[in-house]
């Protein structure tokens, strides 16, 4: 397994991965979500190359691109913290310990970085993520509500 930055060659990768991910989330969660994101999910993208408290790390096995993880790192005078974004692994790499092994590296470099409070979130649906950042230490510390509306928005 190797770690590295995501650099602009990466695009094309990543949108594909996005997109996966966010049909994993409408399957999981029950919301429909658009599938017309590609522009969003470019401009994503471009966001986590430019800033420089965010970074997307693209992870490969056998010199194929498996997954990606994205966080934010914010340190200033008044607080420090580490959280993680998103995390996605291909499907046909689930399941063989790569998730522990990208938070854990997650958990490696704000730890270098001085960062002493580090968070993330999932959806309640996804089990599995909710099972591995119990394992690695982390706490429920609060909860998220969501509702929908309806929108006057003409389409």
């Amino acid at each position: 397994m190797k770690i590295r930055k995501a650099t602009k060659k990466d695009l094309k990768a990543y949108k594909i991965m996005r997109a996966a991910s966010m049909e994993y989330f409408s399957k999981i969660s029950g919301e429909k979500i658009r599938s017309s994101l590609d522009k969003g999910i470019k401009e994503e993208f471009e966001m986590y190359l430019s800033r420089r408290d965010k970074n997307l790390l693209i992870f490969e096995v056998r010199r194929e691109i498996a997954g990606y993880m994205g966080y934010m790192i914010k340190k200033t005078k008044y607080k420090n913290f580490a959280y993680l974004e998103d995390v996605f692994i291909k499907k046909k790499f689930r399941g063989q310990g790569y998730g522990n092994k990208l938070v854990k590296y997650f958990m490696k470099i704000a730890k270098e970085k001085g960062i002493e409070k580090m968070g993330l979130g999932t959806r309640v649906e996804n089990k599995n993520a909710i099972k591995l950042y119990k394992k690695l230490g982390f706490k429920v510390i609060g909860y998220n509500f969501g509702k929908r509306i309806a929108s006057n928005k003409v389409r």
